[in-house]
C-alpha cells in the first residue's frame, strides 16, 4: 500500500518553527502515528486502512514510503524505532488460535521481517529502541502471559537475545539506548513503584525516584548521558499524578505540563537537552482552538508545539514520540474531521541563513551539526539548498559567524 507525504511550510518567526509533513494512508479512510525517528530523519510507525490490519512503515528521508513485510501467523505490526541503515525494531502480533494476541518482537533489515528470539520461558516480547549504529542492538523486554516477570533484554545483530541484569526486581523494561550502548528504562516489583535506571558494560546507575515522587520510569537518552522520564507524584486532594523530569549527574529538574493539562509524560531527548513528549488529562475539554497537548522543553522553558505548526484548525497535534540532533521530532496528529490520526515529522526552519538550532546566533554548535549530518538529506542543515549536508553548507556557516 503506498502512502502519500504532505509538506506544509511555515513562515519562521524569532523562536523555532516546523516544516511539518503528514504521512497519509493512500485509502478511502484510515490513519496512522509516528513513533520513531533516527539520526539521518528516517522515521517509523504504524498506519491501517478502514477496518484493516495495522502496518508499521518506515520513511527513509524520500518516497517511497516501505510497508514492512508480514510474516505468515502474523498480523498487526507497530515499528518503534529506526536507525539510518534502513533498519526498525518494533512489535508484531501472532494470529491467535486460542483467541488471544501474543506480542513478538521485530527487526526489519536488509528488506525483510525477522521475529526476534525469546528468553527461555517467555511467549511475549516487545522492542522499543534500536542503536543508531552496526551492529544493531535492540532493546526491548520478554514476558510470559501466565505469570513470569517482565524481563529487560537486549538483542544483539545475531539475534541473540540477553537479559539485563538490574539490582532491582522482579520486573524490569528496556526503553531507549544510546550511541554509546548505556540503556534506560525501569525497575521493580511493578510501575507503580518503579525505578529508573542505566545499565551499562561498566555498571548499573540506580535513578531511584526525583523528591516527592513514588516512582520513575526512564524513557530516553542522549549521548551525554542526560535521561529523560516521569514519575508518579502524589498530588494533595487529587491522588497521584504524572509529572516529567531530566536526570542528569544525579540531578533531577521537575518537568510540569503545560497549562490547562494534569500530566507530563517525556518520550525522549536529543544531545542538546532538548525534550519531546506529551501532556494529557486536559482540565478544559480539548478542542480545535486549544493549543495541542505535543510539548518540547528547552533550557527549561515548556512550548506546545502547536503553536510551532501550522494546520487545518480541525488537525491537532497530539503526542511528540522522538527527536534526532537536528531537532526533527516524529509524532502524530488527530484529523477531528476525518476522526483519524496520521503520522508526522517536523523539521525546524532555521530563523536565519546558518542557524539550524534557532539560538539566535551562529556558532560552534552549528557547525557541528553540519559536519554530524555530513552527506545526509537533513534539510535545516542544508543551507545551499543541494539536496545533502556538504562543503556549501559548511562554507555557508563560516560566513555568516556570529562575532
Amino acid at each position: 500500500m503506498a502512502l502519500a507525504s504532505v509538506l506544509f511550510g511555515l513562515p519562521a518567526n524569532a523562536q523555532c518553527t516546523y516544516d511539518v509533513e503528514l504521512i497519509v494512508p493512500d485509502c478511502t479512510y484510515g490513519g496512522g502515528s509516528g513513533e520513531g525517528i533516527s539520526t539521518d530523519g528516517s522515521i517509523t510507525g504504524s498506519y491501517s486502512c478502514g477496518f484493516g490490519p495495522e502496518k508499521a512503515f518506515g520513511w527513509f528521508g524520500a518516497p517511497p514510503i516501505v510497508t514492512v513485510p508480514i510474516l505468515a501467523g502474523y498480523t498487526d505490526m507497530s515499528g518503534r524505532s529506526v536507525n539510518p541503515f534502513m533498519e526498525i525494531a518494533g512489535d508484531i502480533e501472532n494470529i491467535p488460535s486460542v483467541g488471544v494476541h501474543i506480542h513478538h518482537a521485530f527487526l526489519f533489515s536488509g528488506g525483510k521481517t525477522i521475529v526476534l528470539s525469546l528468553l527461555p520461558g517467555a511467549n511475549l516480547a516487545e522492542a522499543d529502541g534500536i542503536h543508531q549504529a552496526l551492529p544493531s542492538t535492540v532493546v526491548g523486554y520478554t514476558n510470559n502471559t501466565v505469570g513470569g516477570p517482565l524481563a529487560a533484554a537486549v538483542w544483539d545483530s545475531r539475534n541473540t537475545v540477553t537479559a539485563l541484569t538490574l539490582p532491582l526486581g522482579p520486573n524490569s523494561v528496556a526503553s531507549d539506548i544510546n550511541d554509546k550502548g548505556q540503556i534506560v528504562g525501569w525497575m521493580g516489583q511493578s510501575p507503580a513503584t518503579s525505578h529508573g535506571f542505566i545499565w551499562s558494560k561498566g555498571g548499573v546507575i540506580d535513578l531511584g525516584i526525583p523528591p516527592g515522587a513514588i516512582a520513575s520510569t526512564a524513557t530516553g537518552i542522549n549521548s551525554s548521558g542526560h535521561v529523560c522520564g516521569r514519575s508518579a507524584v502524589s498530588e494533595p486532594g487529587d491522588g497521584p499524578t504524572v509529572r516529567g523530569w531530566v536526570w542528569s549527574n544525579g540531578t533531577y529538574t521537575m518537568i510540569d505540563p503545560l497549562p490547562g493539562y494534569r500530566t507530563c509524560r517525556p518520550k525522549d531527548i536529543n544531545d542538546d537537552g532538548t525534550i519531546v513528549g506529551a501532556c494529557e488529562d486536559a482540565i478544559e475539554p480539548a478542542n480545535p482552538n486549544n493549543p495541542a497537548p505535543a510539548f518540547i522543553w528547552k533550557n527549561g522553558v515548556m512550548t506546545s508545539l502547536g503553536e510551532l505548526v501550522t494546520l487545518d484548525p480541525w488537525v491537532i497535534l497530539t503526542h511528540a514520540q522522538g527527536i534526532n540532533n537536528a531537532g526533527q521530532i516524529v509524532g502524530g496528529v488527530a484529523d477531528l474531521k476525518a476522526v483519524s490520526g496520521y503520522a508526522v515529522r517536523l523539521t525546524p526552519i532555521p530563523s536565519s541563513i546558518g542557524d539550524f538550532n534557532c539560538d539566535g546566533i551562529v556558532n560552534v554548535d552549528d557547525l557541528l551539526g553540519v559536519i554530524n549530518h555530513w552527506n545526509f538529506t537533513t534539510p535545516n542543515l542544508d543551507f545551499d539548498g543541494s539536496g545533502t549536508v556538504g562543503v556549501g553548507d559548511l562554507l555557508i556557516v563560516l560566513d555568516n559567524w556570529t562575532l
